[in-house]
């Protein structure tokens, strides 16, 4: 059975949109037959985020949260996958509603060979 991760929290206003859209997508994932792991609030930091992909090997991740050019940031706002550590999203397919991160996380995740990186404000070099 497929795996899927989703990475969310309710830390800001337009963060509990994406987290209330995103329970359909757990609902739906679920009524097919997937697993699915969350990684919500408190615990949708670096650590945690870091030790869930390891240990769980989604073939999908979603996140929905914040992001700039080189970052995704979790509940507390501080960086929890950045260029540094992009290895860890080797091989898996990569959803992220999170403005600006494809620039240039995005473009580490893919030379780790992530399957596809998709950022909810595009940004060109």
């Amino acid at each position: 059975m497929p795996k899927i991760l989703i990475a969310r929290s309710t830390a800001s206003l337009g963060d509990r949109y994406l987290y209330a859209y995103s329970d359909e997508l757990v609902s739906e994932a679920k009524s097919r037959g997937w697993t699915v792991f969350l990684c919500e609030e408190k615990n949708c930091n670096r650590v945690e985020l870091l030790s869930r992909l390891d240990k769980t090997s989604p073939e999908l991740v979603i996140f929905n949260g914040h992001g700039d050019d080189d970052a995704l940031y979790g509940y507390d706002g501080t960086k929890a996958i950045d260029t540094g550590s992009s290895g860890a999203l080797r091989g898996k397919i990569i959803f992220a509603r999170a403005c600006g991160a494809v620039k240039g996380l995005g473009k580490a995740a893919v030379g780790n060979t992530a399957a596809k990186h998709s950022s909810a404000t595009p940004t060109t070099s």
